[in-house]
């Protein structure tokens, strides 16, 4: 059985959004994100459908990205995003769990400090 996990008030301040594009990018992103690694592939082709599907123009995408990552709610680069696994998880909840207690997950998403993130 596969297991979706929204934790803390995180996702739920999304609806709050500055940037109606960036929250339906970030939907968009959860609906589609890899099961129990929290990655999702964002390549020319997948944009251009997702510029297509939500009606905007690719390089807004790329703004809404910024506004996502500037918001430690996801982390990458290119074509290969991460979303934080303390605010959104698709899979195994134990997997989630020893995800967040490495180090390269409390540092991509400076998890070290558990305060409020900025939307």
């Amino acid at each position: 059985m596969k297991e979706l996990v929204l934790t803390r008030n995180y996702f739920w301040e999304m609806l709050n959004f500055k940037s109606d594009i960036a929250r339906n990018l970030f939907i968009w992103m959860c609906r589609h994100v890899e099961y129990n690694t929290g990655y999702v592939n964002l390549s020319s082709d997948i944009r251009k459908e997702i510029s297509e599907e939500l009606d905007i123009e690719r390089n807004t995408i790329t703004s809404a990205l910024s506004i996502l990552k500037k918001s430690n709610i996801i982390s990458g680069e290119k074509n290969k995003f991460q979303i934080n696994p303390e605010l959104f998880w698709k899979g195994n909840h134990e997997l989630r769990e020893d995800l967040l207690k490495t180090d390269e997950i409390k540092r991509k998403f400076n998890l070290y400090e558990r305060g409020s993130y900025t939307i």
